[in-house]
């Protein structure tokens, strides 16, 4: 296997940038569990190993429980999920898997339980892990 690629080595001005998004991202995007789930689930749906392992920690850091981590592949059967994690989660396969038809259905699933604020944020969370998976993908690592 080849070494892996070090973006903050190579392009490290660009890494910073992204990195500093994303502390923003999470200071801004309220409920840290669940933004913790999303980011976890949608790195479990890209197949991101190095991704899987943080958000897996870093879920249990904010409080996500056991049952949540390791029930979430299969989060639309799972007692332990509340209606705004499994919107949530439902949403960020939808935006994961583009283009998907539906889109706009899971937009208005959403809005039953978030704020138009809330999901632009929940948005910015979703686009943000997506780009980190590929990039994390695409390095190697």
């Amino acid at each position: 296997m080849a070494a892996h690629l070090s973006l903050r080595r190579e392009a490290t001005e660009l890494f910073d940038l992204v990195y500093a998004f994303e502390a923003k991202v999470s200071q801004l995007a309220g409920d840290l569990v669940l933004t913790e789930l999303v980011r976890l689930h949608v790195s479990q749906l890209n197949g991101c190993g190095f991704c899987i392992r943080m958000h897996r920690r870093d879920g249990a850091k904010a409080g996500a429980t056991e049952e949540q981590l390791d029930a979430l592949p299969a989060w639309r059967d799972a007692d332990c999920f509340d209606a705004r994690q499994k919107a949530a989660l439902g949403f960020a396969e939808t935006l994961t898997a583009l283009p998907n038809p539906a889109a706009h259905e899971a937009l208005a699933t959403v809005r039953e339980s978030f704020s138009d604020t809330e999901i632009a944020h929940l948005v910015v969370v979703i686009g943000s892990i997506n780009s980190w998976n590929r990039m994390m993908i695409a390095s190697g690592v």
